[in-house]
């Protein structure tokens, strides 16, 4: 496993403080991590999850083309 490295950043102080204090952010951000803790942060399980919901949901999934996007 590779140590992490920490590097300082230049980005204004008023950017931590609003991305800390949005409360739909942090309940995301919470829900995000006590999925991955429900699959033992799995990688390939967490993506089975997804798919899995994903079937489970298809009739709910907005899928647009991709040449809606492409430029001209």
């Amino acid at each position: 496993m590779h140590p992490r490295v920490y590097i300082e950043t230049s980005i204004p102080s008023f950017y931590h403080e609003m991305m800390k204090t949005d409360p739909a952010i942090d309940q995301i951000r919470k829900t995000r991590r006590e999925i991955s803790q429900k699959y033992g942060h799995d990688t390939r399980a967490l993506i089975a999850h997804y798919r899995s919901l994903e079937t489970k949901y298809a009739d709910r999934i907005v899928k647009e083309s991709v040449a809606e996007y492409s430029t001209k």
